[in-house]
């Protein structure tokens, strides 16, 4: 479960390693933010949040366009069929979150926010649980980790940032 505010300092500073140590995975954490173009050094809360938001996106997307691929190549077993099928649609789902998680941000819609990431955490997860005993050997599973890692990211940046209400 993520966060609830009403209120965030738009002023401060993106301290990368104070954040990445909130994170299960410091090194991509670091690894990330110190990627954004421009840099991080110096970088506001909207500035740092829209490039998440923006990687985020990216990551859902890519996921959509692989399972697409996977499902293009045809010749799956039911099992496999309704996995990815059940994938795309959370997906799909998850896209749309993501685009109301950057609303809200802008909106000032705070609360909402975390929300909005909580349900894209569980879409994503639901995706690798269906159907039970399913054993995914694509590349779906590492989008999927590498999605919930970006979302946990973004969680601690805006902790960070804003009040809990």
């Amino acid at each position: 479960m993520f966060f609830l505010s009403d209120a965030c300092c738009h002023d401060k500073v993106v301290d990368v390693k104070t954040i990445c140590a909130k994170t299960k995975n410091p090194s991509f954490c670091s690894k990330l933010l110190n990627s954004m173009p421009g840099g991080v050094s110096g970088a506001d809360f909207n500035s740092i949040m829209k490039y998440t938001f923006d990687v985020m996106h990216g990551n859902v997307t890519n996921t959509i366009e692989l399972i697409n691929k996977l499902i293009a190549k045809g010749n799956l077993d039911v099992s496999t069929k309704f996995h990815l099928e059940f994938c795309l649609g959370s997906f799909i789902s998850a896209k749309n979150d993501v685009e109301y998680t950057r609303e809200f941000f802008y909106s000032k819609d705070y609360g909402s926010v975390g929300f909005a990431l909580d349900d894209t955490t569980h879409l994503s997860k639901a995706c690798l649980a269906f159907p039970p005993r399913y054993k995914d050997s694509s590349l779906l599973p590492k989008y999927v980790e590498v999605l919930e890692q970006v979302i946990q990211i973004i969680g601690v940046i805006f902790n960070s940032f804003c009040m809990i209400a």
